[in-house]
This record gives structure tokens, C-alpha cells and sequence, in this order.
């Protein structure tokens, strides 16, 4: 009996999925809280069909999972992730896999794509994926080659072309060849929207361009990234939207 099977776990809870003869497909939430599987099939099957595929699939649980706590690839392609394991959904056609205390990444045929090396990493976006090794951030290909080298104390994904990461305690921005183009000088920030990014100096939230200049003075409490052309903001306790120019289309209001 063959099981096309592909296993992952979402915030370290596993997650297994079993794609069985006749149609049938098992959703196991986690292989050791005890929760009970769900089970789909077409209402017009035949029951001892069903029974069948449920009886050998135990059995094969059975003779396979390993020790509580382990993680390992079966013989017949299933992946057995504890939930202490790290892993994630699928993101640009890989996801991260966790084998003993390595992260690595598998297609979507549970192929291993990049062996698992990393202490820790992360999904992929815009065609790299940050990675920890000796301690350090940095960030790799979909073949696993280190594209920018392990160096910072933290890091974030590409967006816009772009990537934060953290030197000295501030923060600034890398482009895909780790090349640093906005300087780290700022308290706290996040990663760019349709162009624009929010940075904290001063006390005070504005905006950012991609070439490191301010586009939005610094004067907000606080302040959201940019969706579809507007932002909301908050400003002595009330709240409003402004657009790309830091112009208000809503004035702030309670």
C-alpha cells in the first residue's frame, strides 16, 4: 500500500496529511496530543473500503512513528515532526522541514530540497530565506546557497526588494546582494510597503523612502504600513489615514 503523504506543522503544532486509495484523505492535526483525525471521503463510498484504509493506516503508524519527541523520514515518505519540531507552510514551492535538531526545506513531493544544516530559518520570500549558522543571520537560495553571509544579530524577509536587518541594536536595510543601502540608525522599523517603510527616531513613527530619505516626517504615536495607497496613523490619541505625501484623506478623530 503506497501513501502520498506530506507532512509540515504550523506555530509548532505538527500537522500531517495522508492521501489514501479510494479518495480518502486523513488530516492528523498533531501525531501525539491524541486529538482524533479527520477523515473525508465521498458519502457514497463504500464503508469497508473506508474501514480498510483506516485499519492499515494505523498499523503502518504504528510500525513507523519513532520515540516521542523525534522527528525523521519514514521509509515510505511520511515525515514525523514532534511539536517541539520548527516547521512551516509551503512558500514559494518549499517549506522548512526540522530532521533531529537541523532546519531544512522539502517541494511539495516531500522531496528534500536543501538538506537540513541550519540552527534555525525561515520561509522563503522573493526568492531567499534567512537562516541562522554560527549564531548568525544571514540568507540563502532555493538551492541552499548562502546568497549574503551569516552577520547580523537579527534580520527580516525581502519585501520591495529589500530586507531589515539589526547591527549594534538599530536598524537598517540590505538589498540581495547584502549590500547595505539605508544605513542601521534607527530605533525601530519595519519593512517596506508599496515603497514606503516605517521608521521610529525621536520618539516620533514616519516614513521612509527606498533611497533612505525621509518621504513622511517623523510626528506620529504610532503608524501601520501602507495597503493599497493609505496608512493609518494615530496622533495625540486619535486616530486617521493619510496617503503617500503624508496628506490626510481622513483627519484624526476618536
Amino acid at each position: 500500500m503506497t501513501f502520498s503523504t506530506l507532512s509540515y506543522c504550523i506555530k509548532k503544532r505538527a500537522c500531517v496529511i495522508l492521501r489514501l486509495p479510494y479518495g480518502i484523505t486523513v488530516l492528523q492535526h498533531s501525531m501525539y496530543t491524541g486529538q482524533q483525525p479527520a477523515v473525508y471521503y465521498k458519502k457514497e463510498m463504500d464503508m469497508k473500503k473506508v474501514t480498510y484504509c483506516l485499519i492499515l493506516l494505523a498499523l503502518t503508524v504504528l510500525v513507523s512513528c519513532g520515540p516521542k519527541g523525534t522527528t525523521k523520514e519514514s521509509r515510505s515518505g511520511v515525515f514525523e515532526v514532534a511539536r517541539s519540531s520548527k516547521c512551516g507552510d509551503f512558500r514559494e514551492g518549499l517549506a522548512l522541514v526540522t530532521v533531529g535538531d537541523r532546519l531544512g526545506y522539502i517541494d511539495k513531493t516531500g522531496k528534500i530540497i536543501i538538506n537540513p544544516q541550519f540552527e534555525d530559518a525561515w520561509d522563503f520570500h522573493e526568492g531567499l530565506a534567512k537562516v541562522e549558522i554560527g549564531g548568525k543571520l544571514g540568507y540563502v537560495d532555493k538551492t541552499g546557497k548562502v546568497i549574503i553571509n551569516p552577520q547580523f544579530e537579527n534580520a527580516w524577509d525581502f519585501h520591495d526588494g529589500l530586507s531589515m536587518v539589526q547591527i549594534g541594536g538599530k536598524r537598517g536595510y540590505i538589498d540581495k546582494t547584502g549590500k547595505v543601502i539605508i544605513n542601521p540608525q534607527f530605533d525601530d522599523a519595519w519593512d517596506f510597503h508599496e515603497g514606503l517603510a516605517w521608521v521610529k527616531t525621536g520618539g516620533k513613527y514616519g516614513y521612509l523612502s527606498k533611497t533612505g530619505k525621509i518621504a513622511i516626517n517623523p510626528q506620529f504615536d504610532s503608524c501601520s504600513n501602507f495597503h493599497e495607497g493609505l496608512a493609518w496613523v494615530r496622533i495625540s490619541g486619535k486616530w486617521g489615514y493619510i496617503d503617500k505625501n503624508g496628506k490626510y484623506v481622513r483627519n484624526p478623530a476618536d
